[in-house]
């Protein structure tokens, strides 16, 4: 809870329908990459949270690195091209 008294008033836009529409549209867009990189940062969060990366992350750099990280990763992306090596 908040220390200091706080209050939220939402007010209406008076507007056209075509500004209207252009808000709109843009606001979806907008959400839709807010989503889609909070998705993708979270996928990052629990990657870094396995063992399995963990473990990657400690080998010298070389195939069995490359193995295991794909190995770890395997689970997160859904297509081997997504997997940052």
């Amino acid at each position: 809870m908040a220390k200091t008294p706080s209050f939220i008033t939402e007010l209406r836009l008076k507007v056209n329908r075509a500004p209207e529409r252009r808000l709109l549209v843009r606001f979806e867009a907008a959400r839709q990459v807010y989503n889609a990189c909070l998705g993708e940062s979270l996928k990052w969060l629990n990657l870094t949270l396995m063992r399995e990366y963990q473990a990657a992350r400690k080998l010298p750099k070389g195939e069995p690195k490359s193995e295991a990280w794909e190995g770890a990763a395997s689970g997160i992306w859904c297509c081997p091209a997504a997997v940052p090596v």
